[in-house]
C-alpha cells in the first residue's frame, strides 16, 4: 500500500462492503455529472446563446464576445472553444492539485458548486447580457472538466488494481444512462 507525504496509509480501501458503497457513490457522481454534458452543452447552451446573439447582433451579424469580435451563429463554438483552452491550461494543475490533495472530496465539492452556479447564471443571459453567457459557459465547462478530474484521481482510492476496468466501465455506463435519460426527459 502507499504512503502519502506524511506517511500515512493511503490506497483503496480493505473493506469489500465499503469498497462497494465506494463504488456506488462514484457512479452516482457520473450519473449526476453526464447531466451537463447531454443537456447544458449539447442540446440547449448553443441554440439559447446563438439566438440571443442573434437578436443583438449589429448590421454586419456580429458580436462581441470576450475581446474578440465574431459571427453571431458562431458565438457558441467560439465560446466553447474559449473554455476547452482554458481547460488545456489549467487541467493539469488541477490534477496535480487533486493528487496531492488531502481532502479531494471538498475540492469535487467546490469545483461542483462553481460549474452549478455558473450553469444556473446562463439564465440571467438575455441580449444586454450577451458577456455574461460567455463568462458563465467558460466558468461551467472549465469546472466541469476539472471535476471530472478530480473524480477521476479518486479511481485508485476507492478500487484494487483488478477491480479498476470493471469500476470505472461501470461508471462510465451509469453516466451515459443518466444523461441520456435525462435527454431523454427533456
Amino acid at each position: 500500500m502507499a504512503q502519502d507525504v506524511a506517511g500515512a496509509q493511503v490506497g483503496p480501501l480493505e473493506d469489500p462492503a465499503a469498497r462497494r458503497r465506494e463504488h456506488r457513490a462514484w457512479y452516482v457522481y457520473d450519473w449526476a455529472n453526464s447531466a451537463f454534458s447531454t443537456s447544458v452543452i449539447t442540446v440547449f447552451s448553443g441554440p439559447y446563446l446563438n439566438s440571443v446573439a442573434q437578436n443583438v447582433a449589429d448590421e454586419a451579424g456580429r458580436v462581441a464576445l470576450l475581446w474578440f469580435e465574431v459571427a453571431a451563429n458562431s458565438y457558441f463554438p467560439f465560446a466553447v472553444s474559449l473554455s476547452v483552452i482554458a481547460q488545456a491550461l489549467t487541467l493539469p494543475i488541477v490534477g496535480a492539485a487533486a493528487d496531492r490533495s488531502q481532502d479531494k472530496r471538498r475540492l469535487l465539492q467546490g469545483l461542483v458548486v462553481v460549474g452549478a452556479l455558473a450553469t444556473v447564471a446562463l439564465f440571467l443571459v438575455t441580449g444586454d447580457r450577451l458577456q455574461l453567457g460567455a463568462v458563465c459557459l467558460l466558468v461551467a465547462n472549465a469546472a466541469f472538466g476539472a471535476a471530472a478530474v478530480v473524480y477521476d484521481s479518486f479511481l485508485p482510492e476507492i478500487a484494487l488494481p483488478d477491480e479498476r476496468d470493471g469500476v470505472s466501465s461501470r461508471g462510465w455506463a451509469t453516466g451515459y444512462a443518466g444523461g441520456g435519460l435525462l435527454l431523454a426527459v427533456h
